[in-house]
């Protein structure tokens, strides 16, 4: 990528007469040998558009080639694995959903956790460091075991996921506040020891001198967490065709997993059962007889035993201690918060998170916002999506008997709940492929259509562009906080197309509700400082430029030609006391939208 950044997304904004559309991606970062360096963690840009008809989101499965393990290079094919006796092939049911990753929008995450965080527990999230440790190939290790101490004592501990990553917050560690603190990092026997200096910045790249593990078939635990109360029942029966349909994709993928799936079944104290459990096992048909004898009864007030569930689910099941593991928790209503029960889903989210257990969220309809709130909570905190069943709605909504609390604004595009799940899957198993997962990129883009003005066109695509650099900036934004929008940078074969440009992203920025736009009369020192930043951006020429200006935020835009003819417009939001990128955002523009 020519941009290097952190936090990914795809956010491709298909401007056309159908409206808008937008889907996500995220990619890996190499760190350096044996060496810690912490940078900000800011989304970078997504690959390509998509046609109409492609499953939002593509995500690339394992890599066919020499061997379906991680190991770091060419080696042996994998033994020959005839599989299980196929079951029929079941057909999509087509339930319609959304999902949105709070990891990559942390800032509007944020801003609804201090909005709402009264309906729920309380746990402070706000600072986090996203730690990600790869070997000496530049290939996530997944299953590394950290822990955070200081002065030798301690005990903060993380188990990384498939991607490498694991989240730590200072707020749960004393040791990580500390001048002397450490984090260990434990792979293959071999053990890592670095000092961290502070815990200042967003990310943490770890680059260990060892190859990782190959698997012959990568280690696949699956666990649906499922709501079987009866103000389920009219999604019940949809929902087990979504999860036939699931469990025969995954089954069928090649190169094919070591995969298990197993069930926790959960209803409310004074049902005919409060959870069932029934454990993990490679035996397909056996899970699928389970599957089919689920049915929905009983309940009676809103909330549920989710709690109960969620504490069977990492304890009566037996995970594995390696390879990819996944809970998808689905449900219509919140945990009761009233049973006084010792282990909460918080303890529940800290478990797994130790475990490298991603608890991914499903809402159904009937869901609340304090529904919502657990359920994005819980995602979250373990690098998982939060995923809501929609009606046709746009936007977001507040949820009622027949739809889903929801806000997480536009960033989001309805496709089936199947295929949803499985490109989770195999985005996780595909961090496992010799060459690890394909890097991602992310942008808007925009074209001319017949019977469309350009200046429409050009008016949403910054409005999606703008609210991108907001939802998605790494730190907590104060409201109207003094922003400068800085001249466009541009090569001089196209610098005469940035005039217009620059009065979109300005009229955006103070249109947007969320910056004080200020003007200032530039000298020349200013002007040829900010030209710089463009050009290439260094965070020590952001901090003096700050200086020099009586703003706290500012945007900065490079154009350039891309590589279809168009024009691609790279937006950065800069915070001038730190230097740190906040956000991105990448617009290609068709030539047609400026005459």
């Amino acid at each position: 990528m020519r941009h290097a950044a952190y936090l990914t997304c795809l956010a491709v904004l298909q401007l056309s007469c159908a409206g808008p559309a937008a889907e996500r991606r995220r990619a890996p970062v190499v760190g350096g040998e044996d060496t810690v360096a912490y940078e900000s963690e800011a989304p970078s840009r997504a690959s390509r558009t998509r046609t109409a008809g492609e499953p939002h989101e593509p995500r690339p499965g394992p890599r066919p080639g020499p061997g379906p393990g991680p190991g770091p290079g060419p080696g042996p094919g994998p033994t020959p694995d005839p599989g299980p006796t196929p079951l029929p092939r079941p057909s999509s049911p087509g339930v319609k959903a959304g999902s949105a990753d709070d990891n990559l929008q942390w800032n509007a995450f944020l801003a609804f956790l201090e909005q709402n965080g009264h309906l729920a527990l309380r746990h402070d999230v706000s600072h986090r460091l996203v730690v990600a440790v790869k070997d000496e190939a530049g290939l996530p290790l997944a299953d590394a075991e950290l822990r955070v101490l200081a002065q030798g004592k301690g005990g903060l501990g993380r188990r990384t996921y498939a991607d490498g990553r694991a989240l730590l917050f200072p707020s749960e560690a004393a040791a990580l506040r500390a001048p002397d603190a450490e984090l260990r990092i434990a792979y293959q026997g071999r053990v890592r020891s670095h000092r961290l200096v502070s815990a200042q910045g967003h990310r943490l790249d770890v680059r260990l001198s060892l190859r990782r593990e190959a698997f012959q078939r990568v280690p696949l635990d699956i666990a649906f967490v499922l709501d079987t109360t009866g103000s389920m029942g009219d999604e019940i029966a949809q929902l087990k065709k979504t999860l036939a349909y699931i469990h025969f994709q995954i089954s069928s993928l090649s190169p094919r997993p070591d995969v298990r799936f197993g069930m926790v079944l959960y209803k409310d104290q004074g049902d005919d059962y409060r959870t069932r459990v029934i454990p993990f096992t490679s035996d397909l048909k056996r899970f699928q007889a389970a599957l089919d004898q689920v049915s929905a009864s009983g309940g009676g007030d809103t909330p549920e035993d989710v709690q109960e569930a969620l504490g069977q689910t990492l304890t009566a099941l037996r995970w594995r201690a390696s390879g990819a593991k996944l809970a998808f928790l689905i449900g219509d209503a919140p945990p009761h918060l009233d049973y006084g029960q010792r282990y909460t889903y918080v303890h529940a989210m800290q478990d797994a998170a130790r475990r490298g257990i991603k608890l991914a969220t499903i809402g159904c309809s009937g869901l609340d916002r304090q529904g919502e709130l657990v359920w994005r909570q819980l995602a979250q905190y373990t690098l998982a999506p939060f995923v809501f069943l929609t009606r046709g709605e746009k936007g977001d909504s507040e949820g009622s008997a027949a739809s889903v609390s929801h806000h997480v604004g536009s960033n989001w595009v309805a496709e089936n709940l199947d295929a949803i799940i499985i490109r989770m899957v195999k985005l996780e198993l595909s961090h496992f492929s010799p060459r690890g997962a394909p890097p991602a990129e992310d942008y808007f883009s925009a074209s001319a259509r017949e019977g469309e003005r350009g200046d429409d066109v050009l008016t949403e695509l910054f409005r999606q562009a703008v609210r991108q650099l907001v939802d998605y900036a790494v730190q907590r934004m104060a409201p109207r906080t003094p922003t400068m929008v800085m001249p466009i940078r541009a090569p001089a074969k196209i610098a005469a197309l940035t005039r217009k440009l620059e009065t979109r992203l300005a009229l955006s920025v103070g249109q947007s509700g969320e910056f004080q736009l200020v003007a200032s009369e530039l000298s020349a020192l200013i002007k040829k400082q900010s030209e710089q930043l463009s050009d290439s951006f260094d965070p020590d020429k952001a901090v003096k430029l700050g200086k020099l200006l009586p703003a706290k935020l500012l945007v900065l835009a490079k154009l350039d030609e891309g590589s279809s003819g168009g024009l691609e417009l790279l937006v950065r939001l800069v915070r001038l006391e730190t230097g740190e990128v906040l956000s991105l955002s990448l617009l290609k523009i068709d030539r047609a939208l400026l005459r």
